[in-house]
């Protein structure tokens, strides 16, 4: 019987939410981290799981841990562990076991799986059957990220990405979903998978698990994806093309089938997810009039074009997003245009990923950023660029996005958009990466402005 388990890396947004759900049955769960960031900080601050030091420290793995998580191989707790004979094993591992009694739905992609991950469990609650979820951001509509759930559905993102370093298994392998979602497949992730055959090959290996009673739900709109399912049984296919007079109004306005449909997310992207979380829950038997009201009162999720300032006399929006796949970048900043047609869009990308610094990869953010008014790269110092033997340099960007401002400096970047911005123009930032603080640089200064504003009106 499991007692004790303990995390090494508890901060990660999955890790954080598992590690709180398995205190909540009653585990003796402990963890270790090099750096917390919010908001998986305050999230495990709250449940008092939280590290009282950071770093990983070998006295932290005692005999009595059942269960050591762990991704790296190479730090001083993974080491002790295997000195002592501990159990070590991803939390992907660990989680099959808890999945073994429940019918899996997994939302699985390049991108897009987030968002629909989240969409998918709202309506789920929504229509009262309680499932579980496991989502890899934070949702507005929920208060963790993780929960077992009391009914019989768990939906969960499905991540290609290997399970650690020690256990090469794409983490979507050991889910065993009954009902999949496939949204994109295009190439990522190069540091684990060198060409696109290697990357696609990990989405044929959970197809081919797939059970024969199984769903599985395809967007029609990428050829890849499509190409992959093509001598699949089950499969079921939605596209953006099923919606139409899509309208812009605080969120989007949309006809499907005859309905009209109000959701608080913006872009085209968003719709498609929409309509593959609905294609889901009807055939989880959800009646349409409460899939669509859970949808209008879907909020979204947090770093998902998520307005983090806004107001003030000059109207300026500042926007944070997680996008960092070119597709991603492209169609966020689409979506943002889109809303703010009269504003200018200023598209602030920060290369965080491995991917982001791949001398090839990079080729394919052409014309990513055309539909922004500015478009600004800002520089990293981070590990990741040093550790991929094809590193570059991110001016090496500007091959490919000519007309973007380049910063190396958080504060001269910060400082240039104070003394250019305009009356109305919108700060979308975009990254997995956290700008080097950045975000709360400048929102700072607004706040300064605000408070300057109300001393003057005393």
């Amino acid at each position: 019987m499991i007692k004790r388990v303990h995390f090494i890396r508890i901060g990660g947004v999955a890790a954080s939410a598992f590690a709180v759900a398995l205190k909540e049955k009653g585990l003796n769960v402990s963890g270790s981290e090099r750096l917390l960031y919010e908001p998986s900080k305050g999230f495990l601050e709250k449940n008092n799981l939280a590290p009282t030091k950071l770093g990983y420290f070998k006295e932290n793995i005692t005999k009595d841990i059942d269960i050591v998580i762990a991704h790296l191989d190479n730090d001083e707790e993974y080491l002790e562990a295997k000195r002592l004979g501990l159990k070590i094993m991803s939390w992907a591992e660990l989680l099959s076991f808890f999945l073994k009694d429940k019918e899996v739905i997994c939302v699985s992609g390049t991108y897009g799986k987030t968002t629909t991950t989240a969409l998918i469990t709202w309506i789920l609650k929504y229509a009262g059957l309680e499932p579980g979820y496991l989502i890899g951001g934070h949702g507005k509509n929920f208060e963790d990220s993780f929960s077992f759930g009391k009914g019989k559905y768990f939906v969960i993102e499905g991540d290609e990405y290997q399970s650690a370093y020690f256990d090469k298994k794409p983490k979507f392998l050991y889910y065993n979903p009954k009902h999949l979602i496939l949204t994109s497949a295009e190439l990522d992730h190069v540091n684990i998978y060198p060409n696109e055959e290697n990357y696609l090959n990990s989405f044929r290996m959970l197809l081919h698990c797939m059970p024969e009673n199984s769903n599985i739900f395809v967007c029609k709109d990428n050829k890849e994806a499509c190409e992959l399912v093509k001598e699949m049984k089950n499969c079921r296919y939605y596209s953006l093309k099923d919606a139409n007079n899509i309208n812009y109004d605080k969120g989007i306005y949309f006809n499907l089938n005859g309905r009209r449909i109000k959701t608080n997310l913006l872009g085209e992207h968003n719709i498609s997810n929409i309509i593959g979380a609905i294609k889901v829950c009807k055939e989880l038997g959800i009646n349409e009039e409460t899939i669509f009201k859970a949808i209008e009162e879907f909020k979204g999720v947090k770093k998902r074009q998520e307005i983090i300032f806004e107001g003030l006399e000059d109207e300026i929006k500042i926007i944070d997003d997680f996008a960092h796949h070119p597709i991603e970048v492209r169609e966020t900043i689409r979506a943002i245009k889109g809303k703010y047609k009269n504003s200018r869009v200023w598209a602030i990308y920060e290369p965080h990923t491995y991917s982001s610094f791949d001398i090839d990869f990079i080729k394919r953010y052409t014309g990513v950023f055309d539909e922004a008014d500015i478009s600004v790269l800002y520089k990293t110092a981070h590990k990741k660029a040093k550790l991929n033997p094809t590193a570059i340099e991110v001016k090496d960007y500007l091959k490919y996005v000519p007309e973007a401002l380049y910063f190396e400096d958080t504060k001269e970047m910060v400082k240039y958009f104070a003394e250019n911005k305009n009356k109305g123009d919108v700060f979308l930032f975009m990254s997995s990466g956290s700008f080097d603080g950045a975000i709360e640089d400048f929102v700072g200064k607004f706040k300064e402005i605000k408070v300057e504003n109300k001393n003057q009106n005393i």
